[in-house]
């Protein structure tokens, strides 16, 4: 539905979904480490990771949320946006 909707394709939709589980799976091994050094890298990767999917996602599709008629698509896009943000932020 929103592939048709905003004329997205649905590889790139598929990307933004595989990102999430990558960056969650990536926070799971992060946890379970008890090694200081393993930890360090799984956090550098994850941020690299969560970054790069933070941006993607703002441009390909919190844009055209953002253009949108619909006030409910835009507020989508702006708390999306707002929670890019302070994430980053704190990382």
């Amino acid at each position: 539905m929103i592939r048709e909707m905003l004329g997205i394709a649905e590889g790139i939709l598929q990307d933004l979904h595989n990102d999430h589980n990558e960056v969650a799976a990536l926070i799971t091994d992060l946890i379970k480490s008890e090694d200081q050094t393993e930890r360090e890298r799984l956090f550098a990767e994850m941020k690299t990771k969560l970054f790069a999917h933070a941006h993607a996602e703002q441009e390909v599709l919190y844009r055209r949320f953002e253009e949108a008629q619909s006030e409910a698509s835009r507020t989508f896009a702006h708390e999306g946006t707002n929670e890019h943000q302070i994430v980053e932020n704190q990382l």
